[in-house]
């Protein structure tokens, strides 16, 4: 043996007792590369021989591995004494595989490879009970993405597919040392994947496969490492799956409700949705977690057309009850009722013609049964309150109400050059670019940042529109940049730092009313880039479905548009409020949609101020309006009906005329009012009262 130092840098851990011949000066080995790869790939093949035989004789003549351990020092149960010992060889060879000329000694057909791949003895790299040696060649696949996260793999141990792939899977670096040996046909297995496999080609989700299913997917899971890698994927597959109604029939996922899956607007509807239209009662637990899951983004969301056939369908008390109370106190009432209006079902004309009486509203206060008259026969208002309750009054006559509308489309089409000028100089800050609108990055989310502000701004009672631009002005090229541009939660710093300024002992109060919205803005930061995509696709939402609400984006996580495209974020509904209906104009406006885009969100663009429903109601006293955004489709369609589509749009600006002339210019209205023999009304001296918007 030949045991004197070489100048050979070898990086193996491990001794080969071989004909190895030096050169004269027995430093390095003699040959060129080639001839030294040459005897090493034909040691290799002696080598793989070798080592089965070692496996071999372990598995028939060492029936007791005891002596085995006790060699190797290792105080292990049978079955783990061949892993660890199979286990380190596959790491201690793996070493020759960095050498240039050990890795000669390793490939599929010689070496440690040739042992791989007619033996199992490559570990899999995977918890328990994923953990057997493998033979490689017998390996197709290796877990990547969520799958190859901590505990997610342990997690699906009871999944069909999961007992399906032992054998046949190993980890993602385990597959790369068996591709430097040759083995390269094994391709990624995801969590994605198992879930379509685990689903079924029928995507039936019964209880049992919902719990396992669960019991691993979860709202809360998903945004989180490292299921949240593969969020688009998990909801694309998810929202592919039915479930059982409770008629017992197969539906798919988006067209079924559950009173635990959603919130209060939810509830309401289930009350009056049939059979066929709820999940069914025995998914609970971990099954309904993944029923929500699959909800996300499949499209959920039964609009006023659909809800139009539920009403039709509700053949019992309980349910007809239940659809009045979602006339009166649902998101999509109005909505509802208008087609009901249309072409209501004989129950609720029975229910229209004995409003004050009817059984089925039996226990309901004198507000509910007053709003629920006005939305059925407004001309009935009478009746649904009590003596002291004021004389049911006469609308004016349609030609009054088109003569002062058309007053004031004539005068806003004449002037609306100067007075969109001043308004843009009183809303906006210096600075401000509407076409900086076409993004969401640097500038672009400063822009869309200051939109929303402005828009929750819009809840301040008693306020100018100056003041809000002065106040971000204050800070627009420092602190408001900083927190337009901030992306919490990973990004609080300039969140902290205005949170220290405006608590600090000498706080200036000038705009503690602005400073006091923190929280809301912080709201805005945080799910901007949701908030401004929603926005943007809402026109082709409207073009699908109709008109419905704005909290197809001001609740993400109720939003059909949003659980398509995989988005969520929280509810700013309260924070904006009707400055949704300004926002939305104000993109219109701003050229943010296109012209057919902004046709179709037309019927949103009209804020229902305390002093446009002031105006409106002079205009017919039957016109029930609240500071609600949902009131907007209402108001549109009103001004519609008397002016004509095309005047009704006031040059692309919508409301923003009947705002200017009822804040600005009550001589002009004096002059429409007396025209047609009226007082104009009282708006008050100061601007709209706060809870108006709220």
């Amino acid at each position: 043996w030949n045991l004197a130092p070489l100048d050979e840098d070898v990086s193996s851990g491990w001794l080969l007792n071989g004909p190895f011949p030096v050169d004269p000066g027995r430093g390095r080995l003699s040959g060129s590369d080639k001839d030294q790869q040459e005897l090493f790939v034909k040691l290799g093949r002696a080598l793989g021989e070798r080592l089965l035989s070692l496996h071999d004789l372990m598995e028939t003549d060492l029936t007791d591995l005891s002596a085995l351990a006790d060699a190797l020092d290792l105080r292990l149960s049978e079955g783990d004494v061949r892993r660890r010992f199979w286990s380190g060889l596959f790491d201690l060879m793996g070493r020759d595989l960095d050498d240039s000329l050990a890795r000669s000694l390793h490939a599929a057909d010689r070496g440690n490879g040739r042992l791989l791949a007619e033996r199992p003895v490559a570990p899999t790299g995977l918890p328990k009970p994923f953990d057997a040696l493998v033979r490689a060649s017998s390996v197709e696949l290796f877990t990547d993405k969520a799958l190859a996260g901590p505990g997610v793999l342990e997690a699906t141990r009871h999944w069909e597919t999961a007992g399906q792939l032992k054998g046949r899977m190993v980890s993602s670096d385990v597959a790369t040392r068996l591709r430097r040996l040759g083995f390269g046909e094994m391709r990624p297995i995801t969590l994605s994947k198992m879930l379509r496999t685990e689903m079924g080609e029928d995507k039936r989700i019964d209880v049992a496969l919902g719990t396992r299913l669960g019991q691993v997917i979860t709202q809360d899971a998903i945004e989180k490492e490292p299921l949240h890698q593969e969020r688009p994927q998990i909801l694309e597959a998810a929202s592919e799956a039915c479930f059982r109604a409770r008629d017992g029939t197969w539906r798919p996922v988006r067209s079924l409700s559950s009173k635990d899956a959603g919130g209060y607007d939810e509830s309401l509807r289930c009350d009056f949705a049939p059979d066929e239209a709820l999940l069914h009662e025995d998914y609970r637990e971990e099954s309904l977690q993944f029923f929500k899951v699959a909800r996300m983004q499949s499209g959920y969301g039964p609009g006023a057309p659909t809800l139009r056939k539920w009403v039709t369908v509700a053949h019992d008390d309980h349910r007809r009850r239940a659809v009045l109370r979602y006339l009166v106190r649902g998101r999509q009432g109005s909505a509802l009722t208008q087609l009901a209006r249309e072409d209501p079902p004989p129950w609720m004309a029975d229910v229209r013609e004995g409003l004050s009486s009817h059984p089925l509203l039996h226990g309901w206060t004198d507000e509910d049964r007053k709003k629920l008259v006005i939305e059925l026969d407004p001309t009935r208002l009478e009746l649904a309150s009590s003596s002291k309750d004021r004389p049911y009054l006469a609308p004016l006559a349609a030609s009054d109400v088109e003569m002062i509308l058309g007053k004031l489309h004539e005068w806003w089409m004449a002037q609306r050059h100067l007075e969109r000028r001043r308004y843009v100089e009183s809303v906006y800050p210096e600075g401000f670019n509407a076409s900086s609108l076409a993004g969401v990055d640097d500038d672009d989310r400063r822009a869309w940042f200051t939109m929303f502000a402005l828009a929750c701004y819009r809840l301040f009672g008693r306020t100018q529109d100056e003041p809000h631009r002065r106040f971000i002005e204050s800070g627009w090229g420092g602190w408001w940049a900083e927190l337009a541009n901030s992306e919490p939660p990973s990004d609080v710093h300039p969140w902290l730092d205005r949170l220290e300024r405006w608590s600090a002992p000498r706080f200036d109060e000038t705009y503690h009313q602005w400073q006091r919205t923190l929280v809301d803005l912080y709201t805005i930061a945080r799910g901007l880039n949701v908030y401004v995509e929603l926005t943007r696709r809402f026109p082709q939402f409207v073009e699908k479905h109709g008109v419905s609400s704005l909290d197809v984006i001001l609740r993400p996580s109720e939003s059909p548009l949003a659980q398509r495209m995989g988005l969520d974020a929280a509810p700013i509904g309260r924070a904006l409020g009707i400055g949704a209906n300004w926002l939305i104009r104000e993109l219109a406006r701003h050229g943010v949609y296109a012209p057919g885009e902004a046709s179709l969100v037309a019927p949103y663009c009209w804020a229902p101020t305390q002093r446009v429903r002031t105006f409106l109601t002079a205009l017919d006293r039957s016109l029930y309006l609240t500071a609600d955004k949902d009131m907007s489709p209402k108001i549109y369609q009103f001004v519609t009906d008397h002016v004509g589509a095309d005047r009704a749009s006031f040059g692309g600006d919508f409301d923003l005329p009947l705002q200017i002339v009822t804040r600005k210019h009550r001589w002009l209205l004096d002059g429409w009012f007396k025209e047609a023999g009226l007082d104009t009304p009282e708006f008050g001296e100061e601007s709209d009262d706060g809870e108006d918007y709220a």
